[in-house]
């Protein structure tokens, strides 16, 4: 309808990114809307509703993105400062645990890593078999922070008086946590 009648159009609504993505709907005059059918105003409508329906998703994904990329900014900060505060080093390769000794003789500091590629909402855990790393007990899993190289790390101090302790790495998007397979570490 549009095509043919280029004269009813008023101006065009669409921005330059959804243009590639969403055919433009122009916005109408009174007049014009006046000369269409039912059906027509009907599917007039729906397009310009796809298109405003559109244009808050993209609006909304930015806004996401942002916030994303702040809060890998804040604790890639956050673990910088740690490090510098600690004044220790740990070198990580693979999925692994090192330990180093806190300044109380009572429980050592324990760095939790793995490497996982997670998707974009997706968040990784530890959980184990002592307090420390929440008992079994998927809330009070440990929570891990993400590092350049998608390294998932959190360092946790348990009491030398636990002697075997046995974690697994869980996997949380949504509300929803899945168990890393096999037997525990």
């Amino acid at each position: 309808f549009f095509d043919r009648n280029p004269e009813l159009i008023s101006g065009a609504m669409a921005a330059p990114a959804m243009k590639t993505l969403l055919p433009e709907v122009p916005k109408l005059s009174p007049e014009c809307k006046k000369n269409m059918t039912k059906f027509q105003l009907r599917q007039y409508y729906q397009k310009r509703f796809e298109q405003a329906k559109y244009a808050r998703c993209v609006t909304q994904y930015e806004k996401v993105w942002e916030e994303a990329v702040f809060r890998e900014q804040a604790q890639a900060e956050e673990a910088k400062v740690a490090k510098t505060n600690s004044g220790t080093d740990t070198t990580v390769t693979g999925d692994e645990v090192s330990s180093e000794s806190s300044s109380d003789d009572e429980s050592e500091i324990y760095e939790f890593s793995v490497h996982y590629n997670t998707k974009f909402g997706e968040e990784l855990y530890v959980i184990g078999s002592c307090p420390e790393l929440g008992e079994w007990d998927l809330g009070k899993k440990v929570h891990m922070g993400w590092h350049e190289g998608n390294y998932w790390k959190v360092k946790v101090a348990i009491p030398k008086e636990c002697k075997a302790v046995e974690y697994k790495f869980v996997l949380g998007y949504n509300g929803n946590d899945r168990w890393e397979g096999g037997f525990n570490h």
